[in-house]
């Protein structure tokens, strides 16, 4: 049963998810969620079917940047010093 519960952890932490489920995640639109990703911002990992975004990376995200305004692309990169 413990090896279970730590497999199943596991995997709900490495969850992929689509464009449009990570732009539902943080809130913005899935155009928002690209302009973001082209710029560096937002890390994704390029599958056969589009781009995936982990959910840890999500949480990052919003955690690094809680407060900051990224709603325009001069905005993002600005924001990415806040990322590295």
């Amino acid at each position: 049963m413990k090896d279970r519960t730590i497999r199943d952890e596991l995997i709900q932490n490495v969850a992929m998810l689509t464009k449009l489920e990570a732009a539902e995640a943080l809130g913005v639109s899935p155009l928002q969620v690209d302009k973001m990703r082209q710029c560096g911002l937002l890390k994704a990992t390029r599958t056969g079917q589009g781009w995936r975004f982990s959910q840890e990376e999500l949480r990052d995200f919003q955690r690094d940047l809680r407060g900051v305004d990224v709603s325009n692309e001069k905005m993002m990169v600005a924001a990415l010093s806040r990322r590295t």
